[in-house]
């Protein structure tokens, strides 16, 4: 799916049960919210059932509703956030029990246990909103370009390798290496452009 298509269009379509909704609604916010949990100090697997219990309360969410999700009920990514601080929230108490009917706390156990502040949770939540967004503009930008531009723009780009180098690998020029993350780096600003009016504009 389209990283430009309408939010607003996939929640009408996941309350009113559309099985294709609700998977591409996991797929865009299941790594927002695992990030983010992992930033809380949550374990791996505290993390995961984070994912599952925040998505799980969105998806009975909308579906209570009787009319479409608008901007008169405020920011989705308001709604989504609170959803997953309510439940790290809940997690972090369950294994807190857990761990004082077991006896004294090891210090990690106590640590990840332990709620994080205000200031922590919005720190950590947007930095994950920032990721995803660029998660989703990364995809959609491999989604438009030939593999090997794409692979030459992330080899450079993100994981730092010169340009010689780059150009070896794949078997092409050193200025089609520069071409490509010339290019992509404009395309992927003008995807991010794209979906940081989407927020502002539709919901999320």
């Amino acid at each position: 799916m389209d990283s430009q298509s309408t939010s607003l269009t996939l929640l009408e379509r996941g309350r009113r049960d559309d099985p294709a909704a609700w998977r591409a609604l996991a797929t865009r916010y299941a790594p927002y919210v695992l990030g983010l949990g992992q930033r809380l100090g949550l374990s791996e697997a505290d993390a995961q059932e984070l994912v599952q219990e925040s998505l799980t309360a969105l998806f009975l969410y909308l579906r209570k509703l009787d009319e479409p999700f608008d901007r008169a009920r405020g920011k989705f990514r308001a709604l989504l956030a609170g959803i997953v601080r309510h439940k790290a929230a809940d997690i972090r108490q369950q294994r807190l029990r857990q761990l004082r009917g077991a006896g004294p706390l090891p210090a990690k156990d106590a640590a990840s246990a332990r709620p994080s502040g205000a200031d922590a949770f919005d720190e950590a939540e947007e930095h994950e909103w920032r990721q995803n967004l660029l998660r989703e503009a990364l995809e959609q930008v491999a989604r438009e370009v030939e593999p090997t531009q794409f692979q030459a723009f992330t080899l450079v780009t993100l994981d730092g390798r010169p340009p010689a180098e780059v150009a070896r690998l794949l078997g092409i020029s050193r200025n089609a290496v520069y071409i490509s993350k010339s290019r992509l780096i404009r395309r992927l600003r003008e995807v991010l452009r794209g979906l940081e009016r989407r927020e502002d504009q539709e919901a999320p």
